[in-house]
């Protein structure tokens, strides 16, 4: 196979950063834990939590995949400030670490940050009468990747915000929401599910429709209209729906019955944001906000 429009990601390349984070889980960026290029090793693995059952009638076992796990090893250089000696000293608090690869010639970068992380292990060992390494073995729950030309931005202080589809046939990412541009990117199939879309002009048109044209939330102008608000969460009978994800977080719901499921629905006028939150503006005022502990716009309509 031909090496020709490849890239190469080299270790030697790439930049690890151990951020700490607030009550929320976000990273805290303008205090690393450490960063750079004293890393000797990575190793990143990925593994599923699975089941297994025997139907009635199958010759062989059925497995099925549930849910991955991730553990990150990695092998650094043991160094200190030379004018602040001191270490890395972990706790049973939560990270973020960010490991991003940067190609020069190609101006190309590859990011993946990894949400959840806790230690799992620490090991100093020396390989050689001139080296001892520090080994540091962390757990993640999940992770984020993106890729780009040109300089890399910084990661984002807020967590991953997504839209995921439940439905009887799967349950899955279906949208990944972007709080800089607050732009819905479609990362699964939305035929036969769902779509999410929103015209951030004048209008702030925003209009999630269920497979069939059901238009189950609508957001106009300065009305976010839906069949019913109801407060709480819907249960796993409540299906086919698209819930708005904060991390690993449901923050709302909205179901092809038309009903929206939020922990508060508040009216209030230009509603104000968060660092966490899905947002959708009429031009430079913002008409709704969904977040973690409530979903405010200008009015909540009930007509759909």
């Amino acid at each position: 196979m031909s090496a020709e429009g490849k890239v190469p990601f080299l270790l030697a390349n790439a930049t690890l950063t151990l951020y700490r984070t607030n009550a929320a889980g976000s990273p805290i960026t303008a205090t690393p834990v450490w960063f750079g290029a004293c890393e000797e090793q990575i190793r990143i693995e990925e593994r599923w939590i699975t089941a297994q059952s025997t139907p009635a009638g199958r010759r062989y076992p059925k497995r099925r995949a549930l849910v991955p796990q991730y553990q990150i090893g990695i092998n650094r250089l043991w160094v200190q400030q030379r004018d602040a000696l001191g270490d890395f000293v972990p706790t049973s608090e939560v990270y973020v670490l960010d490991v991003l690869w940067y190609d020069e010639e190609m101006v190309v970068w590859h990011r993946k940050t990894f949400y959840g992380v806790t230690i799992d292990s620490r090991t100093w060992q020396s390989t050689e009468v001139f080296e001892l390494r520090d080994e540091q073995m962390f757990n993640a729950e999940y992770y984020t990747e993106v890729s780009g030309t040109g300089t890399a931005p910084g990661i984002a202080e807020s967590l991953p915000l997504w839209v995921r589809w439940v439905g009887s046939d799967a349950v899955l990412a279906l949208y990944t929401y972007d709080t800089g541009t607050n732009g819905f990117t479609a990362v699964g199939v939305t035929t036969g599910r769902a779509t999410a879309e929103y015209v951030p002009d004048q209008s702030g048109s925003f209009v999630v429709t269920f497979d069939g044209g059901i238009v189950a939330l609508e957001v106009i102008g300065e009305e976010a209209r839906v069949g019913a608000i109801l407060e709480g969460a819907p249960g796993p009978a409540v299906v086919p729906r698209l819930d708005f994800m904060v991390g690993t977080s449901r923050v709302a719901s909205v179901s092809a019955n038309k009903d929206f499921y939020a922990f508060s629905a508040i009216d209030e006028d230009e509603p104000t944001e968060g660092l966490n939150t899905f947002r959708i503006q009429a031009g430079s005022d913002t008409v709704l906000v969904i977040g973690a502990t409530s979903a405010r716009a200008d009015a909540f309509v009930e007509e759909l």
